[in-house]
C-alpha cells in the first residue's frame, strides 16, 4: 500500500519507465476497468510521429489492490485545481524522477541485501559465481521483483 509498492506494481505490470511513470495522473488510471494510460516517449518513432501518444496498460487485480490501498491511504491529496492530479506524489507535489529512483533503490537494497553500495548500477545486479557484481537490465529487475512477491 506504500508509495513504492504501488510504484513497482505498475512497473512489474506494463514494464514502463519512469518518466511515463512520474507523468501519469489520477485520470489516467481505470481502477473499475483495470488499466492504466501510459504516455509514450517522443524520443520513440511512434511518439515523434504523434500517431500514437499513449498506451493503455492492464492490471491484474492484486496490482489494483496495491495502486487502490496507496490511494486511499498514502497518496497526498493534490491541491492544485487547475493542473491535472498526479497519482504519485510528494509533500511537495508530483514526485520527482529522482524521488521514484530512490524509493525504487531502497526496496531493491531491502530484497537484494545491504551488502550492495547504493549506487543504482550496484544496486541493479547480482553477484555471479566467482563473487562479482554483473548489472542486470530492467527486465532482469521486473522478473526477480515478480518471482520474490510470488514466492511470498
Amino acid at each position: 500500500g506504500t508509495r513504492v509498492h504501488a510504484v513497482t506494481e505498475v512497473i512489474a505490470a506494463t514494464g514502463c519507465r519512469l518518466t511515463s511513470l512520474q507523468a501519469l495522473n489520477l485520470e489516467d488510471l481505470d481502477i473499475d476497468g483495470g488499466e492504466i494510460e501510459l504516455g509514450v516517449s517522443e524520443k520513440y518513432a511512434v511518439g515523434q510521429t504523434d500517431l500514437v501518444g499513449t498506451r493503455t496498460g492492464a492490471l491484474p487485480e492484486e496490482r489494483l489492490r496495491a495502486l487502490r490501498t496507496y490511494i486511499e491511504h498514502e497518496r497526498i491529496p493534490w491541491i492544485c485545481t487547475d493542473e491535472p492530479e498526479p497519482l504519485f506524489t510528494t509533500c511537495h507535489g508530483r514526485a520527482s524522477i529522482e524521488t521514484l529512483q530512490r524509493s525504487i533503490q531502497a526496496m531493491m537494497r531491502a530484497a537484494l541485501g545491504d551488502s550492495h553500495s547504493a549506487d543504482l548500477a550496484c544496486v541493479v545486479t547480482q553477484v555471479d559465481s566467482d563473487g562479482e557484481c554483473v548489472q542486470l537490465s530492467a527486465k532482469h529487475i521486473r522478473r526477480y521483483y515478480i518471482i520474490k512477491v510470488t514466492e511470498e
